[in-house]
């Protein structure tokens, strides 16, 4: 089976393990891009995969938020 060139939300946010009010909010921000095919919102799967990417990066470089003890 072929991977698909875009997904819907709902299906991105199943692939990240998010909510799809989540990954709306990362479209309106613009960390992630859209495709828009008449009304349709898709969101390419290469994006998904460099959105993780970009993520992991970070992890190396911000602050943890909590204190260890």
């Amino acid at each position: 089976m072929t991977e698909k060139l875009l997904v819907n939300v709902t299906e991105a946010a199943r692939q990240l393990s998010l909510s799809r009010e989540m990954v709306y909010r990362e479209l309106r921000c613009g960390r992630l891009p859209v495709v828009r095919v008449g009304r349709a919102t898709r969101i390419p799967t290469e994006a998904l995969r460099q959105w993780t990417m970009d993520r992991m990066e970070s992890w190396d470089r911000e602050p943890w938020p909590f204190e260890m003890k």
